[in-house]
């Protein structure tokens, strides 16, 4: 059985448009955190173990994770006063979300000549990116502008050891082959 049609049928199309599927979710999971917030030296750090999963019976015959899912996630936030000056670093790192990957195309040829390669899916959500993380630091400079007013300057760096994490991939047939493309985040900004 397909989806149910929430909108009327587009013209002359047999198939009933479908927006919206009905199903349900479940999510769990706990998180740990230690901190300190006294003295130059303050920061935390977190721990999170966590499931998300979705049951939609029109898209799924069993449960499957939800694409916002991430098991494992730690981050280390550490932040230095020094006079004047700030030093911050955080460095995060996450189990990868999961996708829906290809696992295969099938060529359907038109009575014209022209082809078409229509990609065939695993299981929802079946597989994972790759684990993601980074590290970012920071400092910055306090400045006295008269006896009313200040200012700060600091300079920012995103991702500081260039990792190339995965944002998200593109699928492609190209000469009968399917081809993966990562799409990455920033890397270092």
């Amino acid at each position: 059985p397909g989806p149910t049609a929430i909108y009327p049928r587009a013209p002359n199309c047999a198939l009933p448009i479908s927006l919206f599927y009905a199903g349900s979710g479940t999510s769990g999971g706990f998180e740990f955190m230690v901190q300190k917030k006294f003295g130059g030296d303050t920061g935390w750090i977190t721990y999170t173990l966590g499931r998300v999963e979705y049951g939609f019976p029109d898209l799924s015959p069993g449960p499957f994770p939800a694409s916002h899912d991430s098991t494992h996630e730690f981050k280390i936030v550490d932040s230095f006063r020094f006079g004047k000056w700030a030093f911050s670093g955080t460095w995060v790192y996450a189990t990868g979300k999961p996708i829906t990957e290809p696992i295969g195309f099938e060529e359907i040829e038109f009575f014209n000549g022209r082809t078409l390669s229509i990609l065939e899916f695993g299981d929802k959500n079946g597989f994972r990116l790759p684990s993601y993380h980074r590290l970012d630091l920071s400092a910055t400079r306090d400045f006295s502008l008269g006896e009313t007013s200040k200012a700060s300057l600091g300079v920012s760096v995103f991702n500081a050891y260039q990792h190339q994490n995965v944002w998200r991939k593109e699928f492609d047939v190209i000469e009968n082959e399917l081809i993966e493309t990562d799409v990455n985040y920033l890397g270092l900004t």
